[in-house]
């Protein structure tokens, strides 16, 4: 009876964990941007420090194409286990670092086990039937978006009241708390569900294999190029308006949350390649507008509120697209990793050249 609960509820308490733990992991992947200044004012100036979110992110894609390349079941409870102890024992180094460069490389550690969320996407699709994954996605992307908004809007804060250190350890707790309860779900997945098959293929040939697995990912690469290139931009429009950029950049980080979770349900009724391409007009849409209205009052608000939501709805159907091509929870799981690693890159590029904007 628990585990046909746990089948017909994949959006109640039974995943819950995987969404919040998700969420908090996200959350720390954007952590060290706002620990900059705290870092400064703490060891003075220093290249290390500068280095510091590069550090994270290179860590992050790091994780995530060696989960591609060699993870053999992203499912597997002792896998996620370790991940769970890789996370929260590099957030400690970073709270004792005594030196920026051990900082920095805590970082990267710290980058590369936030990677979990591949692990937390692949256990909380395989708890459910292929009926109900892509809503599941939608909610797992959902919950990153809420720690993105989390992490942008309240850990600067946090940061001065109760310090660099105590927040890391803080941060460290909450992502041990949660990954138990993880632990404990993944105990409750039925073993038909979560078995891995004798022979898992590479990522190399399953991404020749199957062309929907491409068009995925290729299409998140461009959509997550756009969005970040976007975010890049965005913050240094509303600074040169002298706008309070908190209220405009919640309301985007909102509607794209909510973006995601009506994808999700979209997919169990429409075409997930359409789903997909609807995303992307979106994007498209956002750019010309951002190109003929941008410079109007709150142009830039409506144009970064429709990137949102193009990219959130795009992501949900890549993700639900590549993963439709496997049977097995195994198989699904380096699917999953190999599109978000291409759309990371894709992400990596368009940041770097935002930033070079002037």
């Amino acid at each position: 009876m628990r585990s046909h609960s746990l089948l017909a509820r994949p959006a109640t308490a039974s995943l819950a964990p995987y969404v919040a733990t998700n969420g908090a992991t996200v959350a720390t992947l954007y952590l060290a941007q706002a620990l900059v200044t705290p870092a400064t004012a703490e060891f003075g100036p220093s290249t290390a420090i500068l280095l510091m979110p590069g550090a994270t992110l290179a860590g992050y894609a790091i994780g995530v194409g060696l989960s591609a390349a060699v993870a053999r079941d992203l499912t597997a409870r002792r896998g996620l286990a370790l991940h769970l102890f890789l996370l929260t024992s590099s957030l400690c180094l970073g709270a004792w670092a005594w030196t920026p460069a051990l900082g920095a490389i805590a970082c990267l550690l710290i980058g590369s086990g936030c990677s979990l969320t591949q692990r937390l996407l692949a256990s909380a699709t395989s708890a459910v039937p292929a009926a109900r994954r892509a809503q599941v996605i939608g909610w797992i992307i959902a919950g990153g978006l809420c720690g993105i908004v989390v992490a942008r809007a309240g850990v600067p804060a946090a940061a001065d009241v109760v310090g660099r250190r105590t927040l890391l350890l803080a941060d460290a707790c909450l992502i041990a708390l949660l990954g138990c309860a993880c632990l404990r779900a993944t105990e409750r997945v039925p073993p038909g569900l979560s078995a891995a098959p004798d022979r898992v293929e590479p990522a190399w040939t399953l991404y020749h294999r199957f062309g929907s697995l491409r068009h995925a990912a290729l299409h998140q690469t461009s959509a997550f190029a756009a969005y970040n290139l976007g975010w890049a931009l965005y913050p240094r429009i509303l600074a040169a308006e002298g706008a309070n950029a908190a209220v405009p950049m919640g309301v985007v980080a909102a509607l794209g949350t909510v973006a995601a979770l009506v994808s999700g349900r979209l997919y169990q009724r429409h075409d997930p390649a359409n789903i997909a391409r609807s995303g992307g007009m979106a994007i498209l849409f956002a750019g010309a507008l951002a190109l003929v209205a941008g410079r109007l009052p709150h142009g830039a608000d409506a144009a970064m509120a429709m990137l949102d939501i193009g990219t959130q709805i795009a992501l949900v159907a890549n993700q639900a697209r590549a993963q439709s091509c496997a049977a097995d929870p195994a198989t699904r799981g380096r699917m999953a990793a190999i599109v978000t690693t291409l759309g990371f890159l894709g992400g990596a590029i368009g940041a770097a050249i935002g930033n070079l904007w002037r």
